[in-house]
């Protein structure tokens, strides 16, 4: 084996940047949850009452 000898950490970006990557990427997944929540909510709340034989008004 030839070349250069170190580690993997040495090819790592500032922590910095890492901290700033896995802090968008939590902003990226709540907001996905969120958005899944939200539609779960809204479709059963239409669902119920477009239904054909739904007598449940609000």
């Amino acid at each position: 084996m030839g070349g250069s000898e170190g580690t993997a950490f040495e090819d790592l970006p500032p922590r910095r940047t890492i901290k700033q990557a896995v802090a968008a990427s939590a902003m990226g997944n709540a907001t996905e949850w969120y958005d899944y929540g939200a539609y779960a909510v809204v479709a059963t709340y239409i669902g119920s009452h477009s239904s054909p034989g739904s007598t449940r008004r609000c």
